[in-house]
């Protein structure tokens, strides 16, 4: 048994992007074996622990608002790091803590390429932090194959000469919870309801889906889009209409099957881009969890899945004709999605986030 605390670069609350979500799962299956502690910029009032699961109340950062606001490392936190045998974190935090101030084993979370992000929506790459963590992390961690082939490849341009390197990597993805959605009061419209569970991110491609439904419209009145997490990306403005609904606020994690519950399919779209080749889409992995066929472009690790193991339908990025027409398709065919439903039911649990932790388990060890 490992002394590990998971350190994820956001307030720990009871409501969960994508990081803190992998956080709050990653520390429900490990408690089962190590003992752990969530640790975070600070801790609000909502949120609770899983199960055998403890939380470092230090504030990460003292905040300072003297004319200008600013935050400065807390020692007291850092000293706190320094007892356990590990820390789990995507590296951020870490390198606005002061890496060289932290002297236990440091494994690095690398499921989400947040570089790849900044590059493709225009931003500045911090190449010489990149190659700080990559130098620094005593093991690794990422979502798939061609994510671990990016960081080999980082790796060893970064000057890491170790003989094992391809060892230093394991495959964590982001896994489904073994525990289905209750469902309970429907907090939903009525019709048929397509759910868009990933936000309004630059990658995202949110406007091709909202240009499919004004074609679906056509058709189908009762049919409608819902998009959750509508305000954390202000910058990207969706109309909003009679079948294009929108959510404002993040669903608290522990409320989140009820409304997923209550959904007919869910849509995934994004670009054709290099964000979309790397990346593991965390929220696609919900609507699996929740039954949902999914409908989403093509591209990314998430999609080849779908397509493969027959768990919705996959069609070109950007594509709005596209998508409107295999909306529709299985919005009219019900024996079509008890298919895939079935097929969800079949697949999810090998990625049940218990099955996912053997690579850290073997660190540990």
């Amino acid at each position: 048994m490992s002394k590990l605390v998971l350190l994820v670069d956001s307030p720990l609350s009871s409501n969960m992007a994508g990081p803190m979500l992998r956080y709050y799962e990653l520390a429900r299956a490990l408690a089962q074996k190590h003992q752990v502690t969530l640790a975070g910029e600070y801790v609000e009032t909502d949120f609770s622990p899983p199960p055998r699961v403890e939380v470092l109340k230090i504030p990460a950062f003292h905040r300072l608002d003297l004319l200008i606001k600013a935050s400065l490392p807390n020692p007291s936190f850092l000293k706190e790091l320094n007892r356990f045998d590990a820390v789990i974190t995507h590296g951020r935090i870490l390198r606005a803590l002061g890496l060289s101030k932290i002297k236990t084993k440091l494994v690095i979370d690398l499921y989400g390429p947040w570089f790849i992000e900044d590059l493709v929506t225009g931003k500045s790459v911090d190449l010489k932090g990149i190659n700080e963590l990559l130098l620094k992390g005593d093991y690794f961690i990422c979502a798939h194959e061609r994510q671990k082939d990016l960081y080999l490849g980082l790796m060893l341009a970064a000057g890491r000469k170790d003989e094992d390197l391809d060892k230093k990597i394991g495959l964590v993805p982001v896994g489904i919870s073994s525990v289905p959605p209750q469902k309970s009061k429907r907090p939903l419209p009525e019709g048929f309801i397509v759910v868009s569970w990933g936000g309004m991110w630059d990658w995202l491609d949110n406007l091709t889906l909202v240009k499919a439904l004004s074609l679906v419209a056509r058709k189908r009145k009762d049919i409608k889009l819902v998009f959750f997490g509508a305000n954390t990306k202000a910058g990207q403005k969706i109309p909003r209409s009679e079948n294009v609904l929108m959510i404002d606020k993040w669903i608290p994690y522990a409320e989140r099957g009820n409304w997923l519950a209550w959904a007919d399919l869910g849509v995934v779209s994004h670009f054709d881009n290099l964000e979309t080749h790397f990346a593991w889409r965390t929220r696609a992995l919900d609507l699996l969890w929740a039954n949902l066929p999914i409908v989403t472009s093509s591209g990314d690790a998430v999609s080849a899945i779908i397509k493969e193991k027959n768990l919705g339908r996959v069609v070109a990025c950007g594509d709005a004709e596209a998508f409107a027409e295999n909306i529709l398709g299985l919005a009219e065919n019900a024996s079509e999605r008890e298919k895939i439903r079935q097929n969800i039911k079949d697949f999810i649990p090998t990625l049940y986030w218990e099955k996912l932790t053997g690579a850290i388990d073997d660190f540990c060890k």
